[in-house]
């Protein structure tokens, strides 16, 4: 049996179409429904494949759309502009009181133009406690016009080694009725300390009190809570050849400090200003000790040695009976009364530590 080729029976099936009992029948469509003459039926190709509309609705959706994605997040412009514009943070943190921008120099070479010597700073001043401000730093707060007031020296005395019980103490005796007319003995004492030496005791005993001996110095303190000043401020500046050409904030003196006495140099020759670290006092050296009297004298005699056992007592310095006159002694000691040992005062001069001078234009 002879068989027709696949494509040949397929143009006939298309053309005659078969009946729902399998026969064919004419200008009847295959897949049952109103078809396209000439063209493949839908049911062949099914919407879901259809390539337009995979592309454009399902597999490129809005979120990647280049023009949205990238304008939002990536542009350049508005993420710079906002967070990098530099005019607008060094104008704000860097302008000083006076105007003038810290961060920069205002008058370049200023102070290499003055050729001041190098002893000088450029520092801003004014009178009282104050804070730098901006744009100037270090401050500091040196003090001027110091006033003694109603300040003396004490003089206090230093070094004392007077005395009125060392030397050798002379004595007169006599026999009962004669007042003391003969020469006695004489005993060494060191600041009255106990003497070892035997005798008898006189009728009558005089004797010269010692000298005052010994040295004394003294010295004065003055005191500083009766020194008074006035405080002032300086700052150093960030840019200092502003302050050499004179550009300071309001109420503020462009000026330079050196330390010690000086003179001041141009064009910084305007006013000139003695300060320091603090206040200081001077006295004068007119501390001096006194010469206190030696009063009361009294030789004690000892039956034993090393001035035990009182034998007799001759006080004052006339010629006196002795109780005890013709006992025996072994030892002696001396005493008498030293005056109050003083320094007076002193005049006193205010002065400054450290002393530097300021110098303003």
């Amino acid at each position: 049996m002879r068989h027709l080729p696949f494509g040949a029976l397929s143009l006939i099936l298309f053309a005659c179409g078969l009946q729902d009992g399998g026969e064919l029948v004419e200008g009847a469509p295959v897949d049952g429904g109103a078809g396209d003459t000439g063209t493949l039926p839908d049911a062949s190709l099914p919407d879901a494949s259809l390539p337009d509309a995979v592309v454009a609705d399902s597999q490129v959706p809005d979120a990647n759309a280049p023009d949205a994605a990238v304008a939002d997040a990536n542009a350049p412009d508005a993420a710079v502009a906002d967070a990098s514009a530099p005019d607008a943070a060094v104008a704000d943190a860097g302008a000083p009181d006076s105007g003038v921008d810290s961060g920069a120099c205002g008058n370049p070479n200023a102070c290499a133009k003055l050729n001041l010597p190098n002893i000088w700073s450029p520092v801003a001043y004014q009178a009282g406690s104050l804070m730098c401000p901006q744009g100037y730093n270090t401050p500091a707060n040196p003090v001027t016009n110091p006033v003694a007031g109603n300040l003396t020296c004490v003089c206090g005395v230093t070094q004392n080694t007077l005395s009125c019980t060392t030397g050798t103490l002379a004595t007169m005796d006599d026999p009962p009725g004669n007042s003391c007319g003969n020469v006695g003995k004489s005993f060494a004492f060191t600041n009255g300390q106990c003497v070892n030496v035997a005798g008898n005791i006189p009728s009558d005993v005089k004797l010269t009190p010692l000298p005052l001996s010994g040295t004394c110095t003294a010295s004065a303190t003055p005191d500083l809570t009766k020194v008074s000043g006035t405080l002032t401020t300086t700052c150093k500046a960030t840019c200092p050849d502003d302050i050499c050409a004179g550009s300071v904030p309001n109420g503020w003196g462009a000026c330079i400090v050196a330390a010690g006495a000086q003179n001041c140099p141009a064009p910084f020759n305007v006013k000139q200003y003695t300060v320091g670290d603090s206040v200081s006092a001077t006295c004068a050296n007119t501390c001096a000790c006194n010469q206190p009297a030696c009063t009361g004298p009294v030789l004690t005699y000892f039956q034993n040695q090393n001035c035990t056992n009182l034998a007799d007592t001759l006080s004052g310095s006339n010629c006196s009976p002795m109780a005890q006159k013709g006992n025996g002694y072994a030892s002696v000691k001396y005493a008498a009364t030293l005056g109050a040992v003083t320094a007076g005062t002193s005049a006193a001069t205010a002065g400054l530590v450290n002393q530097a001078t300021i110098c303003c234009r």
